[in-house]
């Protein structure tokens, strides 16, 4: 050879698909008891084992551990482990051999057998086409031609049926194999192991990634040979999956070789996220567990981590969540993190059955607000364009603060419409009324008036209207309202999670959260940063008064609401500068008598678009 290339040591394990994944008959296993082979369930362990010391090619030199971590390997999974064994040595390992053994495995193995293939010889990068190959026994040196690639082995494994596949490999060129990795959980038991069976994997695991790998170990065996036969033997758990046994020989391998072991799955085989177990025979000698108590379970996974579950009403954990104790029986779940929208259904779980759920959250998406024209009328005020679009209504149950009234729903908005930047001004309500009623006149009139009553605000809305030869003007809905506010946001607060009161006047006189930091009265507009969609003191300053009567919300998705037909009070949004923080959150309603001139009511306007 040109280089030195060391002893390979390959370990393949194929498991059937389940054919309820790939279209055939198999079911998953539903209980642990099944996972055992005298259960009828499992199907056949099949095993083709290869090694190879002696080439015919002169020039490919011999190997001293490849055949013995053959042989060693082959007795250890047929007595141990039950499978059924072929086994490859030297001159009968030749190209055509392996291939031919390769293909008739894909063909013999049923839907629920599993398939183990292990190579011991010699293994070759190639650098030019980033692969690698398998060197037979009739492998002629610097002639690829006559090698097994690499690419070949991945094919065989794609084409299988089977649910499982681990290719272990001590070899220099294995890396090339590889795709990302998995971690272990921080806790293993007998139904973890029930789903890394039933779900579909191929895996491999390597000594040497993508570097040399040595022929030489301990007891005539190749050290990593030797470690994995060691564990496997010593085992005496009835299971053991692939990272269990990875986990325990790689740091040892690592610290006494120049070699760094990888295990992850094979890329573009078809791993969709289970792994190879070891299952003891009965003949191992291994005693199998006690069959618990039928335990009725519940497994919930999700495309985003960390999203709160909700069971009935009750904080469960979050995602992933593995599988926990349920009642049998009908229940309600409800799945939920910020900046997606919640998800809920009812999930029916059968007496002694392990359900699972997958659920996918969808994140918000709303659009920003459309390149329209702002719009400034006669008195000076300033409109920004509030585009159409859809948003989760009300708050999530794991908001801190929150009230029952709050209770988070869909809506969606088929109309675009203007919304005033600012509360209305104490100078532009004398500007249409004549007079100032505000408490706080003192503080200028570019503060926002305050001390009206809903039913004031529509005598100034008439007003404004004829004066501006227009019937475009309003107060905004609640939904109009919350959906402005957000800007785009799911958090408490247009700025994120958190109350601060450097971004907003709140929270010095009826609280005192912000007392030394705020004046305990109204600001001038403006005086804080604006949201995503330029607007000012949605969050304190004044409480701003809605169209809508206040009620409950609706239990489902709505479209365009507007509220209660009747009622006693209407809605008020915002929070106000005495008001502490909860009472500000983009979600938190408030309401009032139409006639209630409070010193910490307000107001901002909607224009609709046209003339």
């Amino acid at each position: 050879m040109r280089k030195t290339v060391l002893s390979v040591s390959v370990l393949l394990f194929i498991f059937m698909l389940t054919a309820a994944e790939m279209g055939g008959a198999a079911e998953k296993l539903r209980h642990v008891r099944d996972l055992r082979h005298d259960s009828g369930k499992m199907g056949t362990y099949r095993a083709l084992i290869i090694g190879i010391n002696k080439y015919k090619d002169k020039y490919i030199p011999s190997l001293r551990a490849a055949r013995k971590d053959a042989v060693a390997m082959e007795k250890l999974l047929r007595t141990r482990y039950g499978f059924e064994t072929k086994l490859l040595l030297d001159q009968n390992a030749t190209r055509a051999a392996i291939y031919n053994a390769l293909r008739k495995l894909a063909v013999e193995a049923g839907e629920k057998d599993s398939v183990l293939i292990y190579y011991a010889g010699h293994g070759e990068r190639d650098d030019l086409l980033k692969g690698g190959w398998w060197v037979p026994s009739d492998a002629k040196e610097g002639e690829p031609v006559s090698y097994l690639d690499n690419t070949i082995v991945q094919r065989v494994i794609a084409g299988m049926r089977a649910r499982h596949v681990l290719l272990v490999s001590d070899s220099c060129y294995a890396g090339t194999l590889f795709g990302q990795g998995r971690n272990l959980p921080p806790m293993l038991n007998e139904r973890y192991y029930l789903k890394l069976y039933n779900e579909i994997s191929r895996w491999g695991m390597t000594s040497g990634n993508k570097g040399p790998v040595e022929d030489r170990g301990a007891e005539g065996h190749s050290l990593f040979a030797y470690l994995l036969l060691r564990e496997l033997r010593e085992n005496e758990k009835p299971f053991i999956a692939t990272q269990e046994v990875f986990a325990r020989i790689a740091p040892i391998v690592g610290n006494n070789s120049e070699q760094n072991p990888v295990c992850k799955p094979i890329r573009n085989t078809g791993d969709l996220g289970g792994q190879f177990v070891f299952v003891a025979s009965s003949a191992s000698g291994v005693t199998a567990p006690t069959p618990a108590p039928e335990e009725t379970t519940l497994a919930v996974s999700c495309n985003v981590r960390g999203a709160q579950v909700f069971l009935d009403e009750r904080h469960v954990g979050n995602t992933d969540l593995s599988d926990f104790n349920v009642v049998p029986g009908e229940h309600r779940l409800r799945v939920e993190k910020e900046g997606y929208e919640s998800y809920q259904r009812s999930v029916s779980v059968g007496k002694g059955s392990a359900e699972s759920v997958r659920v996918i959250l969808k994140q918000y998406v709303v659009p920003a607000p459309a390149p329209k024209k702002a719009l400034t009328n006669s008195l000076g005020m300033k409109f920004v364009y509030i585009p159409p679009g859809e948003f989760m209504m009300g708050s999530p149950e794991s908001e801190p603060e929150r009230y029952n009234n709050e209770k988070q729903h869909k809506v969606t908005l088929t109309k675009g419409f203007h919304m005033q930047t600012t509360e209305v001004t104490q100078g532009q309500w004398e500007a249409v009324m004549g007079s100032n009623p505000s408490g706080f006149k003192n503080c200028g009139n570019d503060c926002p008036v305050e001390s009206v009553s809903w039913d004031d605000v529509q005598d100034f809305i008439r007003k404004l209207n004829r004066k501006e030869g227009t019937d475009r003007y309003r107060l905004p809905t609640e939904a109009e309202w919350e959906y402005a506010a957000r800007a785009g946001t799911s958090t408490a607060y247009n700025w994120g999670k958190l109350a601060d009161c450097s971004k907003a006047n709140y929270g010095n006189g009826y609280g005192s959260e912000c007392e030394g930091t705020n004046p305990g009265k109204t600001m001038r507009v403006a005086s804080f940063a604006p949201n995503a969609w330029g607007l000012y003191d949605m969050h304190g300053n004044v409480w701003e008064w809605c169209q809508d009567w206040y009620g409950d919300y609706p239990s489902g998705a709505v479209t365009d609401p507007g509220g209660q037909s009747t009622g006693s009070e209407r809605v008020l949004r915002g929070g106000s500068w005495g008001n502490n923080a909860r009472y500000c959150r983009a979600a938190d309603r408030g309401g009032g008598t139409p006639d209630n001139r409070d010193g910490s009511f307000g107001f901002r306007l909607v224009r609709l678009p046209g003339q």
